[in-house]
């Protein structure tokens, strides 16, 4: 256990370095498929042997030679497999969808309101006729505006009068 620590430690730093050391023409070249590469693994010296990296899967692999050359595939304490992630995936995406389901609901356009009525109200009748004043109504309107005419008249002359003394 005490040598599994530094050894994945290890692992992920070599894992990483090429991504460090990727320059401008590595990340304009095209991209290669891992499958058609000629290495799949990467093998990094540890103190009694080897650490094979999976260059596809990520895996890693511990590789002795006992009586020959055997890899026992290690295993990250806390990892989970492929198959909980999948499942925890597909829940999140059922989650998903039923929430955006319920979105669409809460957003539905409110009804339609009625059209406004724009005949002519039954009311009033077809026929509309308009009062005009008398003789009369417009002689006292007059008498009014030419009453209210003569004092804003007379406060104009007040006015000037008081400016005249003042100056």
């Amino acid at each position: 256990m005490r040598v599994l620590i530094p050894v994945l430690t290890f692992v992920l730093a070599c894992a990483a370095e090429p991504a460090l050391a990727q320059t401008a023409t590595d990340a304009e070249a095209p991209k290669e498929n891992p499958q058609t590469t000629a290495s799949r693994y990467t093998f990094n010296r540890v103190e009694s042997g080897f650490l094979r990296l999976d260059n596809i899967s990520g895996q890693v692999a511990y590789c002795s030679q006992t009586s020959g050359w055997t890899c026992q595939a290690l295993s990250i304490e806390g990892a989970t497999d492929l198959t909980g992630l999948k499942g925890e995936i597909a829940r999140l995406q059922d989650e998903i969808a039923s929430l955006k389901k319920e979105i669409a609901t809460l957003k539905d356009p409110p009804p339609p309101r009625p059209p406004a009525d724009l005949a002519p109200r039954s009311d009033k009748g077809p026929d509309v006729t308009i009062k005009l004043p008398t003789a009369e109504e417009m002689a006292r309107a007059r008498e009014f505006i030419e009453g209210a005419w003569r004092r804003l008249v007379e406060m104009i002359v007040t006015m000037q009068k008081d400016l005249m003394r003042k100056s």
